[in-house]
């Protein structure tokens, strides 16, 4: 078995894929997510992994990389093992992949797991703010995701919010809302508003509100009721909760359940809490108007798909 460095382009890609026999059942949306990287110049070339070949000249290994290659239009050097055994086949990829926590683990990152979580919340809150349209997206499935590495990229843009932010959150300093969802309500409450306006917020929650009926107060025994019934929970619901409970501690307003009802927080005030609460920074050098472009696209083939 040999194996090189070859440069492959969309023609070359093609070419290969031909003899693309009994492989597994090809992924469009990590096609689509490994294109948007390369489009963009993020991706890695020499880290080892290799596009298999055996002596039939069957693709044994890469077929989502040459397919991406296809779909970007561009060249990427990839190393090439040719002339493998055609029953080697099923001892490819059986490893334990990578995951998001593992890359932030890998790069010295302590509490990696809830630092991937954060880069997340990141993400998605970045992209659905940036596409207002009145209501709740269910789901991120269907967009280019970012890769691992631009993940912990994006994270360290906000590594000094989450600094902050986590000790209070391991504090339950807001008794009942989700550490992780609250971690990054604090986040965002820190670079859109006065740090010591949010510190005073916070510091009421210790000595049970500010006011009669205040979010400091009732905003606790809220959490652990809901969380105590059962209902369908919204993902991001209690980041919800705590922004829209700070204004209306801000404009000194009572928090009432009929004020607070999730439809009127998830529905009515969407568009207004992403606008009000925003991830400044540089994120745009790494989610960039290509993957809201790509968006667009894989909903497109998605909808052609079904038609077929």
């Amino acid at each position: 078995m040999q194996i090189r460095r070859e440069k492959i382009t969309p023609t070359k890609a093609k070419a290969i894929l031909e003899k693309n026999e009994d492989n597994r059942k090809l992924s469009i949306k990590r096609v689509k997510d490994f294109a948007v990287v390369m489009k963009e110049g993020g991706w890695k070339e020499d880290n080892g992994e290799t596009v298999t070949i055996d002596k039939l000249n069957n693709l044994l290994n890469g077929q989502h990389r040459l397919n991406a290659i296809v779909e970007s239009g561009v060249s990427i050097n990839i190393w090439v093992a040719r002339g493998a055994e055609p029953e080697v086949k099923n001892s490819i990829d059986t490893g334990k992949a990578r995951s998001v926590a593992d890359i932030f683990s890998l790069n010295g990152e302590a509490y990696a797991t809830q630092k991937a979580s954060i880069s997340r919340f990141i993400d998605s809150w970045i992209r659905e703010g940036t596409h207002l349209n009145g209501s709740i997206t269910n789901t991120l499935r269907g967009r280019p995701q970012l890769c691992h590495d631009q993940l912990l990229e994006l994270y360290r843009l906000y590594s000094k919010e989450f600094e902050w932010a986590c000790p209070l959150a391991e504090a339950n300093i807001i008794n009942g809302c989700s550490k992780g969802q609250l971690v990054f309500a604090l986040m965002l409450l820190k670079i859109n508003k006065p740090k010591a306006k949010v510190e005073e917020f916070l510091e009421f929650f210790k000595h049970g509100g500010d006011y009669r009926d205040s979010p400091t107060h009732r905003l606790p025994f809220y959490l652990i009721s809901r969380r105590d019934g059962e209902y369908k929970r919204h993902r991001r619901e209690d980041v919800f909760l705590v922004l829209h409970s700070y204004d209306l501690w801000e404009e000194k307003k009572p928090f009432l359940n009929k004020n607070i009802r999730l439809d009127n927080i998830i529905n009515r005030n969407h568009d207004r809490l992403y606008k009000s609460y925003k991830m400044k920074g540089k994120w745009k050098n790494i989610i960039t108007e290509e993957y809201f472009k790509a968006e667009i696209n894989y909903e497109k083939t998605e909808a052609q798909e079904t038609l077929l």
